[in-house]
């Protein structure tokens, strides 16, 4: 209630003013026994400050006078003063009308679209199909029916196991759940054998199902079977089984990287290029209309929202820098080459190796450039202790 009041009296316009000397106490009585409109009535300092309406302010002159005081005022709000102070600048009004009204034509429609949930499936992804299916940001909220889309959804998208979606203002929070996609493995009870994955020397073995056919300490090579996956029972006849188990040895692994000695590099030149466009919703506005080059540049773009009072509107300015590009080749040294082939040997033993994998010794031997000059070779070796069983089917004779 105070709200539309509040909105009232700005339409209308009041005053702010202030009561200096004589008896402030009997210029406010006789206000309020006359009816008129006075609020945030305060003293400060001895001086009475309120806000009033515009025709009753003319008339609060007569009780200064009747109480020895003076009014004075201090500020002036509303729309007829902001009317009268711009009244020689119709382009602001008109500006400020268009504006208005945009603010009240924009919550018709949906301005964002946001998906939470998803762990396999890409949030894009599903923000496309509903763009298909005629939901993006700019779509008429009314448009939208809800229990259709979402059926209209699951039956594009078989990853999908629940989907919800809810219109938040103006904003549409989609949550959806995937299915429990199975993993491949092999069927329990499908006869399989645990080999060597590399050559190694055993170090100690975990057999969960199986039998074990090396024992600690034994050289192993590549491919050759750990734990057997036929097994005896006590009759002396055999049983096939899905073996199963860890075994961990001793490895010795080499690490070899490649790198081009000679490289093609992009140089800014030339001053920035801007441009801009304004995005409502989904309509794209060029602000500037210079044509970019045709070839031999990079662009990179910056994204700024509107916000009102802390509210984020679906209006964004777009920036485009534009540099121009000389492109040029350079040679490596030797010592460059080696530091970038170092890391990448580093980005492959963390992806290769992972957390189970212990390294005892690591060796990065000098490197070697080819013949022709063009390559940089560059080898680590590594001693390892690593689990190198690995599941094979065991084939049965018929």
């Amino acid at each position: 209630m105070l709200l539309i009041l509040n909105i009232i009296r700005s339409i209308c316009g009041y005053v702010e003013f202030k009561v200096i000397g004589g008896n402030p106490d009997k210029f406010l009585n006789l206000s309020v026994k006359q009816g008129h409109s006075l609020w945030d009535v305060r003293k400060i300092n001895g001086d009475l400050l309120a806000k009033s309406r515009v025709e009753d302010y003319k008339k609060l002159h007569i009780n200064a006078r009747k109480s020895n005081s003076r009014i004075r005022i201090l500020k002036k709000k509303g729309l007829p003063f902001f009317r009268h102070k711009y009244r020689s600048r119709t382009g602001v009004i008109i500006g400020l009308t268009l504006f208005l009204v945009v603010l009240s034509v924009l919550p018709l429609y949906l301005w964002k679209v946001e998906v939470v949930g998803c762990e396999m499936v890409s949030p894009e992804e599903v923000k496309k199909v509903m763009h298909d299916l005629g939901v993006s940001p700019g779509t008429l909220k009314s448009h939208i029916n809800i229990p259709i889309l979402k059926q209209q959804i699951m039956q594009r998208m078989d990853s999908i196991a629940w989907i919800s979606i809810n219109l938040n203002g103006s904003d549409a929070i989609v949550e959806i759940k995937e299915k429990q996609l199975k993993l491949e493995k092999d069927a329990e009870g499908e006869p399989s054998n645990i080999v060597a994955l590399y050559d190694g020397r055993i170090k100690r073995m975990e057999t969960y199902r199986g039998t074990p056919m090396v024992s600690d300490g034994e050289v192993v090579t590549k491919g050759q079977v750990l734990i057997s996956g036929i097994v005896e029972d006590l009759s002396g006849g055999a049983e096939f089984v899905d073996a199963e188990g860890k075994v961990y040895a001793e490895t010795h692994r080499i690490i070899t990287e490649k790198v081009d000695m000679n490289r093609v590099r992009a140089h800014n030149v030339g001053e920035e290029i801007k441009r801009y466009r304004l995005k409502i919703l989904s309509l794209e506005i060029p602000i500037c209309f210079e044509k970019p080059p045709d070839e031999n540049c990079i662009c990179e773009t910056t994204e700024k929202n509107l916000n009102v009072f802390g509210y984020k509107l679906p209006i964004s300015l777009y920036k485009d820098s534009i540099y121009m590009q000389e492109i040029c080749s350079e040679k490596l040294s030797e010592d460059d080459a080696a530091k970038e082939a170092d890391r990448i040997i580093d980005q492959r033993t963390a992806q290769e190796f992972g957390d189970e994998v212990k390294i005892k010794n690591e060796e990065r031997r000098f490197g070697t450039i080819s013949p022709d000059g063009e390559q940089y070779q560059r080898e680590c070796h590594y001693d390892l202790v690593e689990n190198i069983a690995k599941k094979e089917k065991l084939i049965l004779d018929d």
